[in-house]
């Protein structure tokens, strides 16, 4: 794999996450107002990027392939690296949604809802250590999280026997339950059996994306002519625009099991570089920044999308709509650069912070 960023993977990161910001809309919905979607839900949307996921995190583990593996070393370095990968982002997040959630509310309320929110700070919601949710969409980080917590020793220790043989057996058999038991994807946070159903989807398509990324090596290891790369685009671009057209006229249903397919096909294209788009998008600084700024796009609007109805009772959706998102843009970017600050602070300050803590022992 290339070093530079994947400017194609980036777009689809910002799309996928307005896209998430306009399902996220019909919260503010009053009764009888009509909303973007006529009978859309949404839910798949976010498998996007559990599907992306995956294949970053087999990416990491293929580079890795040739080195000794230490189950609980390894698995503890892995982990991390992935948690500070969202820090201080998520932090940010939490406090402003925490803010804006107790607007007009007794501070009594703050307390107690502090008090609960301490599963949501460790990432555990999805173990079913739910308590109280300052920023509900981050039950996709606690997710995601367990999801690779199980799977990234597996897939070091077994290599080609997880990616071949117990990543496929293993997605059949829970795509199949899941399918024959849920009649969709929608409530994350329904109970079923051992877990809620959002680990069930995020190990589900976790995995999948972790084994099609080995689909996308072996496409990028062959020349294709111009002509097969316009038709492998045709069909990526078809599978997102068949998805995003699902969420806004398609109701709840077993459909939902067929968008997570269309979108894993679509992904392979993408990361496998393949499509006529990527070339021309590979590098740029316009998608790079898409790409970092969708992750606080995520983590910034769920909190306005609860609470606008409540600031604004006398609009109806539609009147609501541009204010939310021009207050979701501008919270993901005051999330954004508020956390590229702490970063830089903290790289330059760590060894003066940690020096007041711990005496560093001289021979």
């Amino acid at each position: 794999m290339k070093n530079n960023r994947n400017g194609e993977l980036d777009l689809w990161k910002f799309i996928f996450s307005i896209m998430v910001i306009l399902c996220h809309s019909t919260n503010m919905a009053g009764k009888g107002d009509r909303t973007l979607f006529a009978n859309g839900n949404g839910v798949v949307v976010v498998e996007f990027f559990f599907l992306t996921s995956g294949m970053l995190m087999a990416y990491s583990a293929d580079k890795q392939k040739a080195a000794p593996f230490s189950p609980g070393r390894d698995t503890f370095s892995f982990m991390k690296r992935k948690l500070c990968g969202l820090m201080p982002n998520i932090y940010v997040a939490w406090l402003l949604a925490l803010a804006v959630e107790h607007i007009g509310k007794p501070l009594q309320t703050l307390t107690e809802d502090v008090t609960g929110s301490v599963w949501e700070l460790l990432f555990l919601t999805e173990a079913g250590l739910a308590g109280y949710r300052a920023n509900p969409v981050c039950w996709y980080l606690s997710a995601m999280l367990l999801a690779m917590f199980l799977t990234w020793p597996l897939m070091r220790k077994y290599q080609d026997t997880y990616f071949y043989i117990l990543a496929p057996l293993t997605i059949i058999f829970l795509m199949g339950v899941s399918y024959q038991e849920w009649k969709n994807f929608s409530q994350p946070h329904a109970w079923f059996h051992i877990a809620f159903k959002s680990l069930y989807r995020a190990i589900i398509s976790i995995m999948l994306g972790s084994v099609l990324y080995k689909l996308s090596l072996f496409l990028r290891g062959i020349t294709f002519t111009r002509l097969a790369r316009g038709i492998f685009t045709l069909i990526e671009w078809g599978c997102y625009g068949a998805v995003i057209a699902a969420t806004f006229i398609m109701g709840k249903s077993k459909a939902d099991w067929l968008q997570v397919i269309l979108l894993g096909i679509a992904v392979t294209i993408t990361f496998s570089q393949i499509s006529l788009a990527n070339p021309g998008l590979c590098g740029k600084k316009l998608t790079a920044w898409l790409g970092e700024y969708s992750f606080s796009l995520f983590l910034g609007h769920g909190f306005w999308s609860r609470r606008l109805a409540d600031f604004l009772p006398d609009l109806t959706y539609m009147q609501r709509l541009p204010i939310y998102l021009c207050l979701s843009a501008v919270t993901a970017l005051f999330i954004m650069y508020t956390s590229l600050a702490l970063r830089k602070w903290w790289g330059r300050n760590k060894q003066a912070v940690r020096a007041k803590f711990i005496v560093t022992k001289t021979s």
